[in-house]
């Protein structure tokens, strides 16, 4: 819950009890610094000393001409069949930067190494900030690097559309429809905004609002169908990829999903298989599920 709700369900649980009733209950800074302090403590504490180390590494957004770069870790021979949450995971290093290039990144995974004894795995997004620092590390300790599932899907994605004529046509129109029924009487189905970085991880919007005109723009009769062919009489021209779109839509969402509730394993091709087997995919979406 938010800081400045728990003294209000700490008055709760206290008012029902008469011996509580002096006490004083801390205001939401207090609980900050509190948390704060426990923080601090993880971060400065001596980490266990082993060799099966997997790292977790990634920039925060740049505020000013700062980035904040923070290293989680957790010990393989610990790792549940499970998808990691924040309380699994223990903090290694928190750096902040004026610059994240290679040289950066290398040595902040150096002394992390140093910290824990030993590294057999960083995980990481692809992103140019952080590629050139994790190969040489990797490289230099012959350390296995490996993507989160959402990322290493919104790459896969990235290569088979980025360059695709019918892909960009969609992401064009979309756009320049949007423009025109933003302040227009169709305003309430007008295509969602389109983000200038991890688009390739929020494609799902995109292909939702498309897959949801098309059936509107099909439907003899529907209510809204005249004033959404107005604005996007494109839609129905697009009707092949948009049914493309959503089947690749689909295979991304199996696989996330069955990563992140299973994880990584020797048996996880085989079943990802069998579950990818059984969508309803035409050949194309069935190649990109291969």
């Amino acid at each position: 819950m938010s800081f400045r709700a728990i003294p209000k369900a700490i008055h709760i649980m206290f008012s029902e009890f008469p011996v509580f009733e002096k006490i004083k209950i801390p205001n939401p800074k207090t609980v900050l610094r509190w948390l704060t302090k426990i923080g601090l403590y993880k971060l400065l504490a001596a980490k266990e000393q082993a060799n099966d180390w997997a790292l977790l590494i990634d920039n925060s957004i740049q505020l000013g001409t700062q980035k904040c770069l923070v290293i989680l870790g957790k010990r393989l021979n610990q790792f549940e069949k499970k998808a990691l949450k924040l309380e699994d995971m223990e903090p290694i290093s928190i750096e902040v930067h004026e610059e994240s290039g290679s040289e950066t990144v290398l040595q902040a995974l150096e002394r992390a190494r140093k910290k824990v004894g030993g590294v057999l795995m960083v995980c990481a997004d692809d992103g140019p900030d952080l590629r050139g620092g994790i190969e040489r590390f990797c490289e230099k300790h012959e350390v296995g690097r490996t993507f989160d599932i959402v990322h290493k899907a919104a790459t896969y994605l990235k290569k088979l559309l980025a360059d695709l004529d019918p892909w960009i046509n969609f992401n064009t129109k979309a756009a320049e429809s949007k423009k025109k029924m933003q302040q227009s009487k169709a305003a309430h189905f007008a295509p969602p905004n389109q983000r200038t970085k991890s688009r390739f991880m929020n494609i799902e919007i995109l292909v939702n609002w498309g897959t949801d005109a098309l059936k509107i723009a099909e439907t003899i009769g529907h209510k809204d169908r005249e004033l959404l062919l107005e604005y996007c009489p494109w839609i129905l021209q697009l009707r092949v990829f948009i049914e493309f779109m959503q089947q690749l839509g689909l295979v991304t969402q199996v696989t996330r999903q069955y990563i992140r509730e299973n994880g990584l394993h020797s048996n996880a091709p085989q079943e990802l298989d069998t579950l990818l087997e059984a969508l309803p995919i035409n050949m194309e979406a069935a190649q990109y599920a291969g």
